[in-house]
């Protein structure tokens, strides 16, 4: 984010932290999110996402315990790995996971954590830890036997995957 992007933010931040208007707040970053659904690709819209993101952990910061802020940290973890940033995308998420572990989205952020782990980092081993907690965590959720699938297939190589396969034909 460039240097008066932030500046811009600060300005826009420091009213609502300021007065508590959690209504003004939450305008923001729907008006954002207009914007960034209207574009399909978040890259075409970086400013407007990073902007998008970094009001949602402002938001957070200031209104932990608002109804909303497990959902909309959710969907800055989202955002983040549209923008390939996926290191900032396991933050958030980690936030939603140590500051909500009643919320509903508990569980697709630890799913969801595993999966970049896998698919974006390619950390195995954090992959395996995260994707175990998932499971141990919520063994009757819907994403459970993706993630018992994706656990198992774990350092395989597309080639491995794909030899059961052919020797079935």
């Amino acid at each position: 984010m460039s240097p008066s992007n932030r500046l811009m933010l600060a300005l826009i931040c420091f009213p609502f932290c300021l007065w508590g208007q959690v209504d003004s707040f939450l305008n923001q970053i729907n008006e954002l999110e207009l914007v960034l659904q209207a574009a399909e690709d978040v890259n075409r819209t970086k400013e407007q996402a990073e902007t998008y993101i970094a009001l949602i952990q402002s938001f957070a910061t200031s209104y932990p315990n608002e109804e909303k802020t497990p959902e909309l940290l959710f969907r800055a973890g989202d955002v983040s790995v549209g923008l390939k940033q996926y290191e900032q995308a396991i933050a958030i998420w980690d936030q939603l996971i140590q500051h909500y572990p009643e919320h509903a989205l508990h569980a697709r952020s630890l799913f969801f954590k595993g999966f970049v782990f896998d698919t974006k980092l390619s950390d195995i081993e954090l992959a395996r830890t995260a994707y175990r907690l998932f499971l141990d965590s919520y063994p009757e959720h819907e994403l459970s036997a993706t993630a018992s699938l994706l656990l198992q297939q774990l350092g395989s190589s597309d080639q491995e995957l794909i030899e059961p396969h052919k020797k079935q034909n």
